[in-house]
């Protein structure tokens, strides 16, 4: 009786040892969303940390496309011929549903976004818009896997050329 009663006293205590599984915290994927925008800023662009922050089988959908990271990379040509100015993304008001191995985040953004036309003036270029971003755990790091807009609303101001 004395042998069944240590056998049982271990198990329990050995199961007591496992511990379940932590869900991804809210913070951690709103933190990995905004990493994401701070890496896209045209002042500090850095497409490998970009890269870094992304799953494998990463899919945006933006404007009404589909990309990859190679094909959303392309989408962002101004950065590379000089064109855009500035960027800056404002989200906020996150709502973020998670579980053992992911995360879901809804946001709004708002954001401006200044470039250069051809004639030399500016466009700035002010949009709002909500955002839906998917988030899998990967390895012990959580990875942007999908991340989808709509525009809300969309205002374009057109500054000629020497006023701004």
């Amino acid at each position: 009786m004395r042998t069944i009663t240590i056998a049982a006293a271990t198990l329990l205590a050995l199961a007591g040892c496992t511990t379940a599984p932590r869900p991804v915290e809210a913070e951690a994927a709103e933190g990995v969303v905004l990493e994401f925008f701070e890496a896209l800023d045209v002042d500090g662009f850095d497409p490998e940390r970009v890269a870094d922050l992304l799953a494998p089988d990463f899919r945006i959908y933006e404007m009404g496309e589909e990309f990859d990271w190679p094909g959303f990379l392309e989408f962002f040509g101004g950065y590379r011929d000089g064109r855009t100015i500035s960027t800056e993304w404002t989200p906020s008001d996150f709502r973020t549903d998670t579980d053992v191995d992911s995360a879901h985040v809804f946001y709004r953004n708002h954001g401006v976004f200044k470039s250069r036309r051809d004639d030399g003036g500016i466009r700035v270029t002010t949009l709002d818009w909500l955002e839906s971003a998917h988030l899998v755990r990967r390895d012990g790091r959580l990875l942007l896997r999908f991340l989808q807009s709509d525009d809300v609303e969309v205002s374009v101001e057109e500054i000629p050329p020497g006023d701004g």
